[in-house]
């Protein structure tokens, strides 16, 4: 990838709070080991999640003259069209946690 190429697509994955995923100690001592987990902390303020990924929504908009082509929820990531002088300006982002390259190019 050159600085100012052609665009590729990648996935960027927004920086959300999280409650922390324990594992849950079994209370029996059977031979059934299933692994189970729960959890632990407050869960994330909406408001908090929104705030993050309309700031980073509207930075990559700024960024990449067009607004991203998709959001996917399960992940909290965007899918955006960028160069490399772009994404390196999306990786600076303040609510970027990661920025994914599009492995099906």
């Amino acid at each position: 990838m050159n600085e100012s190429g052609s665009p590729l697509v990648a996935v960027v994955e927004v920086s959300l709070p999280n409650p922390k995923l324990e594992p849950v100690i079994p209370r029996s001592s059977g031979d059934v080991r299933v692994s189970r987990f729960q959890l632990v902390g407050p869960e994330p303020d909406p408001e908090e999640v929104n705030r993050r990924v309309n700031d980073v929504r509207r930075a990559i908009e700024e960024i990449t003259g067009k607004p991203p082509e998709n959001f996917l929820a399960s992940s909290g990531s965007f899918v955006i069209e960028a160069n490399g002088k772009q994404l390196l300006r999306v990786a600076d982002l303040p609510n970027v946690a990661a920025i994914w390259p599009n492995k099906s190019q």
